[in-house]
């Protein structure tokens, strides 16, 4: 039977990107590829429980449960790295896909693994150059803004070799905020994506 080491599930509104505000159960997957110094879940990185995927999707569902009536659908699973557990993943997104009312099953990664196979509802890609961007294919783009020149050079590159529906840069921190508005305006076809979670003071 099929595992997953997951740190950490919970309801929620998803705070960025062009789904900003959606209520949905978070299955946030222990372990990542990457160590990014500016990550905000490094607690994510080891801190993980081994659970079947079928007490995997018993657990998504007891979180949507939680309210009354059990009306959301949407699962978002991230990390972490939630690709480096595919064998898992896949396991998963089949059996949420056999239940009823269905599931819209979105996804947080890095990119640097390629997952369209999986048939997931909503690909969110986040590269973390200089880390290999694999999956180039999705529905939305979300870069990130750092302050120094030689980390915003890749911005317009990224964008242009890559199929997404939408294009979202979004600061690291608040005090980038500035920088990254005067890029979109000089850029127009970039969007400004916050952590509306971290303002709001939500999980």
């Amino acid at each position: 039977m099929k595992t997953l080491n997951i740190n950490e599930c919970f309801y929620s509104l998803q705070g960025e990107g062009a789904r900003a505000g959606m209520p949905a159960v978070f299955l946030r997957l222990a372990g990542c590829n990457l160590r990014c110094e500016f990550c905000d879940t490094k607690y994510a990185y080891d801190q993980g429980q081994e659970l079947t995927t079928e007490k995997a999707v018993c657990l998504i569902h007891s979180k949507a449960q939680a309210v009354n009536p059990p009306v959301c659908r949407n699962v978002i699973i991230t990390g972490g790295e939630p690709a480096i557990q595919m064998d898992g993943l896949m396991d998963l997104v089949r059996r949420l896909r056999g239940w009823k009312p269905a599931w819209n099953i979105g996804i947080e990664t890095n990119g640097t693994i390629d997952i369209s196979g999986l048939g997931l509802d909503w690909i969110t890609v986040s590269p973390k150059p200089p880390a290999p961007l694999i999956q180039r294919t999705g529905h939305e783009l979300k870069v990130l803004f750092f302050p120094e020149l030689e980390r915003r050079i890749g911005i317009e590159i990224i964008r242009s070799t890559t199929e997404f529906l939408y294009h979202f840069i979004q600061p690291v921190s608040m005090k980038n905020v500035e920088a990254v508005v005067l890029y979109i305006k000089k850029h127009p076809h970039w969007r400004l994506s916050l952590q509306w979670q971290k303002l709001i003071g939500i999980k």
